[in-house]
C-alpha cells in the first residue's frame, strides 16, 4: 500500500516506468505550510477489505496495514483454517500510530469538551492497533506486538518476526510496517525540524534529491507494508546455532541433534551471548526425546547482526 500503487503488480510496473508517488497534497489544506507535497494515498478505499463499521474503528494506518495484510496473506496462499492460530503472530511496527486521530479528537476535546472525546480513541491511536487488528481479522492468537523505532520499525518487526520463528516460539508470523503521518500535525513537525524538501513547483522530480550540490531533503509518505514469514523450526534452529558456533559445526552435547528431516531436540547458547528470552523444554534440554521447545535469543549487539 503506496502512493504510488496499491498492488505489488501495479507497484513493480509503475517502478519499473519510472513513475512517483509523490504529489501535491489533497486531503487538507496546505496554503500556510512551507511543504505543499508528499505520498500521498490518494484512492484509497478501506471497504474492499473489510466492512464500514469494522473501518470506523481504525486509524488511517491501521486500516492501510489491515489491507496490506490481506494481500499478502491472499498472495501467500495460506489457509489459517489448517494452521494453528496459537503458533500464528502478528508483528507489524510503526514510528507515530494514529496522529490523526490523536489530532481529530483533540479538537473534538477543544470544541466540545470532554464528554465528547470518542471511546475508540485511544483503540485507534495506539500503536499496537494494526497489529491487533491484523490478528483479529484472521483469528491469530499467538505473539502479538508492535516495534517503535522510527523510520525502521517496519524493518525491524520482519527481523523480530524472523526471530520469533527461529527461535521455535511460531510456525507463522505477518510483519511489517504501517503509516499514516501526512496529516497537518505531522506535516508540521517535519516542517519545524527543516527536514523536508520545500521544492513545491517541481516535487516528483525534486522532491527527495540527495547530491551534495543540491541537497532536498525528503518527503513525507503514507505506506503500508506485511509480509508472511514461515519457516521450519528445526532447520532454522539449527541455522542459528551454526551461525554463531566458532567452529560452525554442532558439539556432542546440548547441541543440536537434528537434520532437515528430523526435529531439532535442543540448543546451546554460546558461553560468551547473554540471552534475554528462553523458552523451556518439557524434559531436561539433553534428552534424546525432548522435543523441539528450547531456544536461546540472542542479542543482536552480540551476534554482530541488525534486526
Amino acid at each position: 500500500m503506496t502512493s504510488l500503487a496499491e498492488s505489488v503488480e501495479l507497484l513493480f510496473s509503475s517502478l519499473c516506468e519510472g513513475k512517483s508517488g509523490i504529489s501535491l497534497i489533497e486531503h487538507f489544506d496546505t496554503s500556510q505550510f512551507p511543504v505543499r507535497f508528499g505520498g500521498e494515498i490518494k484512492d484509497f478505499d478501506i471497504t474492499k477489505y473489510i466492512d464500514k463499521r469494522e473501518a470506523n474503528r481504525m486509524d488511517r494506518f491501521t486500516e492501510l496495514a489491515v489491507a496490506a495484510a490481506i494481500q499478502a496473506v491472499k498472495d501467500s496462499s495460506l489457509d489459517f483454517s489448517k494452521e494453528d492460530p496459537y503458533r500464528t503472530g502478528v508483528i507489524v511496527g510503526t514510528g507515530i500510530g494514529g496522529i490523526k486521530e490523536i489530532e481529530d479528537q483533540h479538537i473534538r476535546l477543544i470544541q466540545k469538551g470532554p464528554r465528547k472525546v470518542s471511546p475508540f480513541c485511544v483503540p485507534r491511536l495506539m500503536s499496537n492497533a494494526a497489529s491487533g487488528n491484523i490478528a483479529i481479522q484472521f483469528g491469530l492468537r499467538g505473539p502479538n506486538m508492535c516495534v517503535s523505532s522510527a523510520c525502521a520499525s517496519g524493518s525491524h518487526s520482519i527481523g523480530e518476526a524472523y526471530y520469533n520463528i527461529l527461535t521455535g516460539r511460531s510456525d507463522i508470523m505477518i510483519a511489517g510496517g504501517s503509516e499514516a503521518a501526512l496529516t497537518p500535525l505531522g506535516l508540521s513537525s517535519f516542517c519545524a525540524a527543516k527536514s523536508l524538501s520545500t521544492k513545491n513547483d517541481t516535487p516528483q522530480k525534486n522532491a527527495t534529491r540527495k547530491s551534495t550540490r543540491n541537497f532536498s531533503a525528503m518527503a513525507l509518505k503514507t505506506t503500508a507494508t506485511t509480509l508472511p514469514h514461515r519457516l521450519r523450526t528445526a532447520m532454522a534452529q539449527q541455522r542459528l546455532w551454526h551461525s554463531h558456533s566458532p567452529t560452525g559445526k554442532s558439539h556432542s552435547k546440548g547441541s543440536i541433534t537434528s537434520t532437515p528431516t528430523e526435529p531439532a531436540r535442543s540448543l546451546t547458547m554460546p558461553p560468551n551471548a547473554s540471552p534475554y528470552v528462553r523458552f523451556s523444554a518439557s524434559k531436561p534440554i539433553n534428552s534424546p526425546s525432548a522435543p523441539p521447545k528450547a531456544a536461546w535469543v540472542i542479542p543482536s549487539a552480540q551476534r554482530g547482526l541488525s534486526s
